[in-house]
C-alpha cells in the first residue's frame, strides 16, 4: 500500500472505533489502538500494509501531539508549578527505573537492557491523561496544574535520558567531559531556542498582525513547528522535543489562544493516526508468546506509578488526595517509552521482541487508565478513613499554612539569588550559542565571501562580527536586572551592609561575561591560548566602563521580558478584578475562575437572578465580559446570552458544582429531539374564521408560527405587516414546528 491508502484504512479505522468506544463509553485512545491492532500488518486483514509507512505517520501525529501539548502547557506554566511538578516528576522517574532495573534483571536482562527498561517504564502517557480527564471532566480538579506540569519535566526528563543512554552505550563510560557535555547540550539548546524565540517571534507576529487571519495563523504556526523540527533533527534531537518548544514558545504570543483554537482539529485528525499506528506495531503473536512479560510490566506499572508519583507529590506538600489523585492518573506507559524501546533496538542492546512488549503494556495501561483516574477517590476516602488523626494532620495540610511556609521561604536574598542565577543561566546560553554559531558556520561563510582575502583578515573580521553580535548580552549580564536592583533596596535599607555581598554578585556576573567576550579572541591565538588570560582583566574594565550605557543595551532583555509577559498582561488588562482577587485570595481555599456560556445552555435569555449558580452550587457572580464589554459586578436583572463569560468567585466545590450545572442544563438541551420546522400554505375560504380579519387579529404567534407571505391576486407580498388583511382566495403562508402548525389548523376554520 502507499502513503494514501494507508491513511485511508487508519482514518476509517479509527472513525468506526471511536463510534464504539463512545458507544462503549470508553477512552476513544483505546478504541485507536485497538483498530490499529486489528487492521495491522500482523493479523493481514488489510495486506500490503506497509510497517515503513506506518512508522512515518506515527511520527507525524508525534509531531503534531507535542506541538498541541507546548500550546497547552508552555515553559513557563511549568515554572509557575513550581518544585511541585519537578519534585513529582524525578521521584517518579527514578523510582520507577530503578523498579524497572531490578525487574529486568530478574527476567533475565543484560545490565543495559535492563537501564533501558527502567527508562522506559518511567515514562506516561501525556495524551492519554488530557484526553481522559477532558473526557471525564476533570480538568478543573485542584491537582491538575501540578499533574500536568509534572508530565511536561516528565518529557523533558525523557530526552535527558535518551541523550544519556545513547551515551552511555556508545561510550561504554559514564564519566568524563563528554557525558555532561552530552547531558548540557539539550538543556542549552532549549534555553535558546525558548529565548530567542519568545525576543523574534512575537515582534514578527505583531509587525504582521494587521494581515493575518486564522488561516494564515494557521500556516504561520504549523510552518514554525516544523522549522524548529528539522532544527531539532539537524542537531541530534527527536522530532517530539523541537515541536514541543515550538508550541511552548507560541503560547507565550498573544495569539497563542487563536493558534491552539486553529490547530485543534488538526491535532485531534492527527491524535486519531498515531494511535492507531501505534496499534498497527503491535504483534499479537509475539504478545501471545510473551504474555506473562507483558502481564508482570503492566501489573509493575500499574502499581509502582501511583507509589512513587503519590510519594513525590507528598514531599512537595500536595496533601494526600491531590497527591493520590495525581499518582494513579499517571500509571501508563506514553510515546516516549516506545522511543526508548526503538533508540535501545537501533543500538543493538534490546532485542527485537521487547518492543512489540512494551506496546502491549502500553494498551494494557492505557485501557486501564480511566478506570485508574476513576480509583482515586475510593482509595483516597479509604485512607481518609483509617489514617491516625495525627497523621491527616501531616498529609492534609491547611492551605494557607502551606502559603505561610512558602512566603518565608521566598525572602528577599532568595528571590535575589535566584534572579542571578536565572540570568547567568539565560545570557550564559545566548552567548554560547553566538560563539557556537560563529565557530560552526561564520568561518566557512567568510571563506566563502571573502576567497581573496588572507586567513588572519577572515579571523579579524570573524572576530569583530562575534564581539558585536556578543557585546549587548554581555553588557546585560554584566548588570543587574530590575528585578535585582529592587532587592539591593530592600536589602540595604534593612541591612546597610549586604550591600558588599550584593556587589560579588555583580562582580561574578562581570566576570562570566568578560570571559565569553574573552573566549571570541580564540581563533586569532590558537597558538597562544594564554593570552585569552590577558584578556580577561582588559574586557572586564570594558563592561564596568559601559556599565553607564546600559540603559541603551537593556532595550533587548526588556524587549524578551515584555514579549513574555504579554500575554498576562493583556488577560490583566482585560479582566483586572479577576487578578486582584487571585492575587489577594491565594492563601484561601477560594479560587477565581471563568466560565463560558454554550449556546445551548437551558437558561439563555434569563436572568442571573434566575441562574442557579448562586443558591445551588454555591458560587458568585462577580464579572460578565461580553465581547470586549466588561460588566462589573452585574446586577441580577442582567439576561445571559450564548458565549458570555461569567467570572466566579467560590471555592473549588462549589465553582465545580456550577460547572456540573452547566454541563446537565446544557445536556438537557441539546438531547431533547428537535421538533421538525416546516413552512406550509394554505388556501383562505370564504368560510374561513381567518377571512376578513387581519394578522394582528388572527394572532398566529400564540400558536408559535409567523406568516411569512401571502399572495392577494396572484402578487406575491413577503415580509407581510400586521395591519395586512387576509381576503377570499388568498394564499398564506405559514412557518413553525409541524406540530404548532397542524394544531392551528385542526383548531381553526380554514
Amino acid at each position: 500500500m502507499n502513503y494514501v491508502t494507508t491513511l485511508a484504512v487508519i482514518l476509517i479505522a479509527a472513525g468506526v472505533f471511536s463510534v464504539l468506544s463512545r458507544w462503549l463509553k470508553q477512552s476513544l485512545a483505546m478504541g485507536y489502538i485497538i483498530a490499529g491492532i486489528l487492521v495491522g500488518p500482523y493479523l493481514g486483514v488489510f495486506p500490503g500494509i506497509d510497517s515503513e509507512i506506518v512508522n512515518q505517520w506515527t511520527e507525524i501525529g508525534v509531531i503534531f501531539f507535542f506541538f498541541a501539548l507546548g500550546l497547552e502547557f508552555s515553559f513557563k506554566k511549568m515554572l509557575q508549578s513550581g518544585m511541585g511538578a519537578l519534585v513529582t516528576a524525578v521521584v517518579k522517574c527514578a523510582g520507577m527505573t530503578a523498579i524497572g532495573y531490578i525487574v529486568g534483571r530478574m527476567i533475565h536482562c543484560s545490565p543495559t537492557e535492563s537501564l533501558f527498561l527502567g527508562c522506559i517504564m518511567s515514562m506516561s502517557f501525556p495524551s492519554v491523561i488530557m484526553k481522559s480527564y477532558s473526557e471525564m471532566g476533570l480538568r478543573d480538579r485542584p491537582h491538575v496544574p501540578v499533574l500536568y506540569g509534572a508530565l511536561v519535566v516528565e518529557n523533558l526528563i525523557a530526552v535527558l535520558m535518551m541523550v544519556l543512554l545513547s551515551t552511555v552505550v556508545t561510550s561504554q563510560n559514564l564519566m568524563g567531559t563528554a557525558m555532561l557535555t552530552a547531558l548540557l547540550k539539550p538543556v542549552f539548546f532549549i534555553i535558546l531556542c525558548f529565548v530567542t524565540g519568545i525576543w523574534l517571534i512575537p515582534l514578527l507576529l505583531k509587525w504582521s498582525r494587521r494581515y493575518i487571519n486564522d488561516e494564515i495563523l494557521l500556516i504561520i504556526a504549523i510552518g514554525l513547528c516544523f522549522v524548529m523540527v528539522t532544527m531539532a533533527d539537524s542537531m541530534g534531537f527527536s522530532s517530539a522535543l523541537g515541536a514541543f518548544i515550538m508550541g511552548s514558545i507560541l503560547a507565550e504570543t498573544l495569539e497563542g489562544e487563536r493558534i491552539e483554537h486553529a490547530v485543534g482539529s488538526i491535532k485531534d485528525l492527527f491524535e486519531a493516526i498515531l494511535f492507531v499506528s501505534v496499534g498497527m506495531m503491535v504483534n499479537p503473536s509475539v504478545a501471545g508468546q510473551q504474555w506473562s512479560t507483558i502481564l508482570l510490566l503492566s501489573l509493575v506499572v500499574l502499581l509502582g506509578v501511583p507509589v512513587f508519583a503519590t510519594l513525590g507529590a507528598l514531599l512537595n506538600g500536595q496533601g494526600l488526595v491531590n497527591a493520590l489523585h495525581t499518582g494513579f492518573s499517571m500509571a501508563q506507559l506514553g510515546e516516549f517509552a516506545f522511543v526508548i524501546a526503538a533508540l535501545g533496538y537501533m543500538l543493538g542492546v534490546m532485542r527485537e521482541f521487547i518492543y512489540p512488549v512494551i506496546v502491549s503494556v502500553s494498551v494494557v495501561t492505557i485501557f486501564t487508565t480511566p478506570h485508574m483516574i476513576r480509583l482515586a477517590d475510593p482509595v483516597s476516602a479509604w485512607f481518609m478513613k483509617v489514617l491516625p488523626e495525627s497523621w491527616k494532620q501531616r498529609l492534609v495540610p491547611r492551605e494557607h499554612e502551606v502559603v505561610q511556609v512558602s512566603q518565608a521561604a521566598a525572602g528577599e536574598w532568595r528571590m535575589l539569588v535566584r534572579n542571578v542565577a536565572l540570568r547567568m543561566l539565560v545570557f550564559g546560553v545566548l552567548l554560547s550559542g553566538v560563539l557556537f554559531v560563529s565557530r560552526r558556520y561564520l568561518d566557512d561563510w567568510l571563506a566563502q565571501l571573502l576567497p581573496a582575502q588572507s586567513v588572519l583578515t577572515r579571523e579579524w573580521v570573524c572576530v569583530g562580527i562575534t564581539l558585536a553580535v556578543m557585546l549587548p548580552f554581555a553588557v546585560a549580564l554584566s548588570a543587574a536586572g530590575e528585578i535585582s536592583r529592587r532587592s539591593v533596596r530592600r536589602l540595604c535599607l534593612d541591612n546597610p551592609s549586604a550591600r558588599h555581598i550584593v556587589k560579588m554578585f555583580t562582580l561574578s556576573q562581570t566576570l562570566v561575561s568578560a570571559l565569553f567576550l574573552s573566549l571570541s579572541f580564540r581563533p586569532l591565538l590558537q597558538q597562544h591560548q594564554w593570552w585569552i588570560a590577558a584578556l580577561w582583566p582588559a574586557a572586564t574594565l570594558s563592561l564596568v566602563l559601559l556599565q553607564r550605557f546600559h540603559v541603551s543595551f537593556s532595550l533587548l532583555e526588556r524587549s524578551f521580558v515584555d514579549n513574555l509577559n504579554a500575554k498576562e498582561n493583556a488577560l490583566r488588562a482585560a479582566r483586572p478584578i479577576t487578578t486582584a482577587m487571585q492575587n489577594q485570595l491565594a492563601s484561601y481555599d477560594v479560587k477565581v475562575e471563568t466560565l463560558e456560556i454554550p449556546p445551548a445552555f437551558e437558561y439563555i435569555g434569563k436572568t442571573l437572578r434566575q441562574m442557579p449558580f448562586r443558591h445551588t452550587g454555591g458560587a458568585n457572580v462577580v464579572e460578565l465580559v461580553r465581547g470586549d464589554t466588561c460588566i462589573r459586578v452585574p446586577r441580577g436583572d442582567e439576561v445571559i446570552y450564548p458565549y458570555d463569560r461569567l467570572v466566579l468567585v467560590g471555592t473549588a466545590s462549589q465553582i465545580q458544582r456550577v460547572r456540573e450545572i452547566v454541563e446537565q442544563a446544557t445536556s438537557a438541551a441539546t438531547t431533547e429531539e428537535a421538533k421538525p420546522f416546516v413552512v406550509t400554505n394554505i388556501t383562505i375560504s370564504g368560510k374561513s374564521d381567518w377571512c376578513g380579519k387581519s394578522l394582528r387579529e388572527c394572532n398566529f404567534r400564540a400558536f408559535g408560527c409567523l406568516a411569512v407571505a401571502i399572495i392577494h391576486q396572484g402578487v406575491l407580498f413577503t415580509n407581510p405587516k400586521a395591519e395586512d388583511r387576509l381576503h377570499e382566495g388568498d394564499i398564506l403562508y405559514l412557518s413553525g414546528e409541524k406540530d404548532s402548525l397542524d394544531y392551528l389548523t385542526t383548531t381553526c376554520l380554514i
